[in-house]
């Protein structure tokens, strides 16, 4: 990448989060960051994901789509490829990855886990700019295959075995292992930090929200699995994490108010894998609101439209549109 392409990027970086700050409903900044779709179906039922509660026909994503896609954001400096669903079921990713590196974009890559091969693993590998994480949500066969329905707790673990081994005393790419707190699970944080641990990854993100998609016919089942934040927890968290030796990230951040109010719209965008503009990977889903279309409308169009200056709007002025509560504090949802 040339001295100017860097600049241009910073310079776009820069400019989406100085319109963020000052919560303007327009923005000639096209993000540099982004969530774009590999597939929109999964192998497994995990309790908490929309997936398992929706009936769509399976799609993946091409090569030509991606290109197509990426077309939109020519300054684009990340993108977490992930959806959905998973992303390995995609016979395309090796090309993907390839097609995302050739542009120098800083990849993000997660998995269930379940679809792995040595010719795969090494395909991996070779992406340094990768940042790989598996989703690992409880540290014993148990209570892991309660959560994620059809997991085989076995045969992930040792594919995430298979992988550090093969990466060696390399440190890149990034392996990581994240998991989802729920009510089930938040008791045994303490024996999955010393799970990863002893399974070699580079850190552990706890992500101690789970959401609705936006959606209310989820919200009961959803609420059910909730795990209230407790400082002191977190406190715990880390101090049992810091007598292993093992970086944890803690993710919180997707609670708002009034004064810390949600960047998306201003800053990122979701991109599905038939090309439809999402906010955000909070909602995931076209069928809850959908701004355009990439592959019929370029992105600078869309970004601008009359759906996003809205939502934009209804941010800055704290008038959240029903599927933005979710991700708001409980005290501030009204």
């Amino acid at each position: 990448m040339n001295l100017l392409q860097r600049i241009k990027r910073k310079y776009y970086e820069q400019g989406a989060l100085k319109n963020y700050k000052l919560m303007r409903e327009k923005s000639d900044f096209i993000p540099v960051a982004l969530d774009i779709e590999p597939v929109n179906f999964c192998n497994l039922k995990c309790v908490y994901c929309q997936v398992t509660y929706w009936d769509k026909p399976k799609d993946v994503l091409t090569l030509e789509t991606l290109k197509e896609i990426l077309d939109n954001f020519p300054n684009a400096k990340f993108v977490k490829l992930q959806g959905m669903g998973e992303p390995l079921l995609n016979k395309n990713i090796p090309e993907l990855l390839d097609e995302l590196e050739r542009r120098d974009i800083a990849i993000e890559l997660f998995s269930n886990g379940t679809v792995f091969t040595e010719k795969l693993a090494s395909q991996i590998l070779s992406h340094k700019k990768l940042t790989f994480r598996f989703s690992l949500d409880a540290s014993y066969k148990e209570l892991f295959e309660k959560i994620r329905q059809g997991g085989d707790f076995d045969l992930i673990t040792g594919n995430i075995r298979k992988l550090i081994k093969l990466r060696g005393s390399k440190k890149e790419p990034v392996i990581s292992i994240w998991a989802v707190v729920t009510k089930e699970t938040v008791d045994d944080i303490y024996n999955l930090i010393i799970k990863v641990k002893e399974l070699g990854a580079d850190y552990l993100d706890l992500q101690m929200f789970i959401t609705d998609w936006g959606k209310q016919d989820l919200k009961q089942q959803i609420d059910k699995l909730k795990q209230p934040i407790n400082n002191d927890l977190i406190t715990e968290i880390k101090k049992t994490a810091g007598a292993y030796n093992l970086k944890v990230n803690i993710k919180t951040e997707n609670f708002f108010t009034p004064k810390n109010k949600c960047s998306a719209p201003f800053t990122t965008t979701y991109i599905s894998v038939k090309g439809d503009v999402i906010p955000c990977c909070i909602l995931a889903d076209a069928d809850t609101i959908k701004m355009g279309n990439v592959l019929e409308n370029n992105f600078k169009n869309i970004w601008n439209n009359e759906k996003y200056i809205t939502l934009r709007k209804h941010i800055k002025e704290h008038k959240l549109d029903e599927f933005c509560k979710n991700c708001y504090l409980q005290e501030y949802r009204s």
